[in-house]
């Protein structure tokens, strides 16, 4: 598992059909079976072996005391990590891992899991549109009881999602080239566009919400 992501992105540029190296099965709702790491051994081979971040891996060094301010936690916290699981959703799918600094350290978390994802799960509820975005939490710990936080996320082929912002205003979050970036409704739909084509769609169907791109009200 540990080269699965690097195998993968050299099998899509050369045309080669690849399975998805996190494969996945349901497991109700919107959460998702994936291959775990197993232990932040395996985590940290894995962020030496890619060196940076890339389209399917993302992460962050978030601490318990950012964690408990509230006005951080959700000014630069919530809005980081939504963006972070659309933009990785709309490409191939992806691992954010929280414990991790720019220097490729792991350096852990110190945020509590369980409040992590009862957060997380309300986050994602609130501020990712369509509804049915596929995740897993995952909570990877050494032998000494410090942990890493991992969410894995899946791609849904033909949906598009979008991070609601304060209000009614929406962004547009695309994973590429190891970063997130907001794109305009039209540069977002031509890069999700041809992602569908380089996976053999000829004809691909995208569901988008339009609505979101004319700051209407949400869909259900």
């Amino acid at each position: 598992m540990i080269c699965a992501m690097r195998i993968y992105r050299r099998c899509a540029k050369s045309g080669a059909k690849a399975e998805d190296p996190l494969e996945t099965s349901n497991r109700g709702g919107n959460q998702t079976e994936r291959k775990k790491f197993g232990s932040i051994a395996e985590l940290k081979q894995l962020i030496e072996l890619e060196g940076r971040e890339s389209d399917m891996l993302e992460w962050k060094d978030y601490n318990d005391t950012l964690w408990r301010d509230g006005r951080e936690k959700e000014n630069i916290i919530r809005p980081a990590i939504i963006k972070a699981i659309c933009g990785l959703a709309n490409n191939r799918g992806g691992v954010f891992v929280m414990g991790v600094n720019d220097e490729r350290e792991i350096v852990y978390t110190s945020i509590d899991y369980d409040d992590f994802i009862t957060t997380l799960d309300n986050w994602i509820d609130s501020f990712i549109e369509p509804k049915g975005i596929k995740y897993q939490p995952e909570q990877v710990v050494d032998e000494n009881g410090q942990q890493c936080i991992v969410v894995h996320i899946e791609s849904t082929p033909g949906t598009f999602y979008v991070q609601r912002m304060e209000g009614r205003t929406y962004s547009f979050p695309y994973r590429t080239y190891g970063s997130t970036r907001y794109y305009s409704y039209e540069n977002c739909l031509l890069l999700f566009r041809a992602e569908l084509l380089k996976r053999g769609e000829e004809r691909p169907t995208i569901s988008f919400t339009t609505r979101a791109a004319e700051k209407e009200e949400p869909f259900n």
